[in-house]
């Protein structure tokens, strides 16, 4: 984050198997990584970068129409 922007050049959208919420109108979901997780993912520290990737709690995302 530069500046209170994100940076668009390293933008990614990962996604996995949906929970059970967001299952009722799609197979997969994105997964949230939060900022704290942003260095390991991308490779300014040591770490694996899986490893800040986890499922979105329930009521994480908002599913409208």
């Amino acid at each position: 984050m530069t500046n209170g922007l994100v940076d668009l050049a390293r933008r990614v959208h990962k996604t996995m198997e949906a929970n059970g919420e967001m299952a009722r109108i799609h197979n997969r979901m994105r997964v949230p990584l939060e900022e704290t997780g942003w260095p390991v993912w991308f490779g300014e520290t040591d770490g694996d970068p899986k490893a800040p990737l986890s499922p979105a709690r329930e009521g994480c995302f908002e599913c409208g129409r």
